[in-house]
């Protein structure tokens, strides 16, 4: 067969689903959002056959993904064989490398090629999965400044919680464009990728929230369901003025969904110090391993 990959688009999501729902992870690996929303970011490719899933990151860095959707390890073998003789007659003047493996994918693969990959974790793109209970609840010690992050905000502003309304997107892209003037520095392709959430929020079933102050959003997080037990945030922001209402806008958001979900997935941190510290001070339960496997 010959593999044919082409852009993701808003209509494969259910056939993601398909696929993605049978893997046994609360990575958000299995949310079709996070494929889609950073798409022109990550220059996503990708190319279905007999519902297995091949994803590839078209950028400098080539780089694919382990194939989806497959259910034996002899099928897994040959969907893997398939990726490497395709990358060899497309882009053998460099080395073929998958990325983003959960832990038991970088096993099967050195089960299935005894060294033949360099397979290495990458800290940068390990997952960090809290309890929702705990972050909707913040008691004890270890949550002292989070709770005095809240108690400073609600003395200073009278605020209130909204859950994010698409007949109002025009606002919240006003407010997120807002964040981004603050922080020159920042990706700008997360805006490309928030606006997209914008505008099919009904399509890929997302959920958002705001904080507004005196009827100004100052804070906002959108995220979706991975299964039926975790919740993913793909996006939170706050505007520098009110950055108490980082701790804001995670509580109340924990506590809107934390009758239908464990766990909330606050992604990785791509190697950002602040990031690091910041999804550190929330105290997750567990990472999710990630993996990068070079071909020797």
């Amino acid at each position: 067969m010959k593999l044919d990959f082409r852009a993701l688009e808003i209509d494969d999501r259910d056939l993601f689903d398909k696929i993605l729902s049978g893997v046994n992870s609360n990575s958000f690996s299995k949310s079709f959002g996070s494929y889609f929303l950073w798409s022109e970011n990550h220059k996503t490719k990708i190319c279905f056959d007999d519902d297995i899933l091949y994803i590839k990151y078209d950028k400098k860095n080539l780089a694919y993904e382990m194939p989806k959707g497959v259910n034996t390890s002899e099928a897994l073998k040959k969907s893997v064989n398939l990726l490497l003789d395709y990358h060899a007659k497309t882009r053998g003047d460099i080395n073929f490398k998958f990325t983003r493996l959960l832990k038991f994918e970088a096993e099967k693969l050195e089960l299935m090629f005894p060294g033949k990959f360099k397979i290495e974790p990458e800290r940068n793109d390990f997952e960090y999965i809290y309890s929702v209970e705990e972050l909707s609840e913040l008691k004890g010690k270890k949550y002292h400044s989070k709770r005095g992050h809240i108690k400073k905000f609600s003395k200073n502003n009278l605020w209130e919680y909204s859950a994010l309304n698409i007949n109002k997107k025009e606002d919240y892209i006003l407010f997120f464009r807002s964040w981004f003037e603050e922080r020159p520095d920042a990706n700008p392709n997360e805006m490309i990728a928030i606006e997209k959430a914008l505008k099919y929020y009904n399509e890929l079933k997302l959920y958002g929230g705001m904080i507004l102050v005196e009827k100004k959003i100052v804070a906002g997080a959108v995220g979706e369901k991975i299964d039926d037990e975790t919740f993913v945030v793909h996006f939170e922001k706050a505007l520098s003025e009110f950055s108490e209402a980082y701790a804001v806008i995670n509580n109340e958001l924990c506590k809107k969904i934390q009758n239908e979900y464990k766990f909330i997935n606050r992604e990785e941190d791509l190697g950002i110090p602040g990031l690091r510290k910041s999804k550190l001070s929330y105290h997750p339960q567990f990472f999710i391993e990630k993996y990068s496997a070079v071909e020797k």
